[in-house]
């Protein structure tokens, strides 16, 4: 299944985008986890997909990422 941002404003997709990467930040800086410490954390236990440090990395800063599908969601809970 693929997500068609296409069709909502650039304003609101750009909005959800941040408040991701804000999520993701601000939840690592609280648990005090480097970007390598959160990687290794960030795998789905069911499947075993892990989501890199570079991503994160790309996604905080406001780089473009591919967007998360359920296996890295649930990676990046379990990182949480």
């Amino acid at each position: 299944m693929n997500v068609m941002i296409e069709n909502r404003p650039d304003a609101e997709a750009a909005s959800e985008t941040t408040e991701f990467a804000d999520l993701i930040r601000e939840r690592r800086a609280a648990l005090g986890l480097s970007l390598s410490a959160f990687e290794k954390l960030a795998v789905d236990p069911k499947t075993g997909t892990r989501v890199k440090s570079g991503w994160v990395y790309r996604l905080e800063t406001g780089e473009p990422v591919i967007p998360p599908r359920l296996p890295q969601l649930k990676a990046l809970r379990e990182a949480t």
